[in-house]
């Protein structure tokens, strides 16, 4: 969808981030035709953050410790991962799980977070 597509019109919250790894199971990582700049620091190999869905359509979310996004891609493609967008990289990638730092560290502080709770059932 582009900004303009109608389908927007309803929509409360959003995602975006970026690249994109995987799409309909096949490797999609394209900086060019995202705008991404490949030759800079964005792009060095780095810890990298993703979420994404696999084939089962449970939600995924993965670390990988040291990587480039096509490394990374790789990875996620191996493992049964369908659709997948990198979040972040670097040491604002962080992802904590059950009050414990995944990798066993946490790097910078950020200012914002995607959490998952469970559902709490009537």
């Amino acid at each position: 969808l582009t900004w303009g597509d109608p389908a927007w019109e309803n929509v409360n919250s959003a995602l975006a981030a970026g690249p994109r790894l995987i799409a309909n199971g096949a490797f999609a990582v394209n900086p060019k035709a995202e705008g991404f700049d490949s030759s800079g620091e964005i792009w060095r190999p780095t810890r990298q953050i993703g979420i994404g869905i696999d084939n089962q359509n449970n939600y995924v979310l993965a670390m990988l410790e040291f990587a480039s996004p096509e490394d990374f891609a790789r990875v996620l493609l191996a493992q049964g991962v369908r659709e997948a967008i990198r979040l972040d990289s670097g040491t604002s990638a962080q992802m904590v799980l059950a009050g414990g730092a995944v990798g066993g560290r946490i790097g910078r502080t950020v200012p914002n977070a995607i959490v998952f709770k469970t559902r709490e059932k009537n």
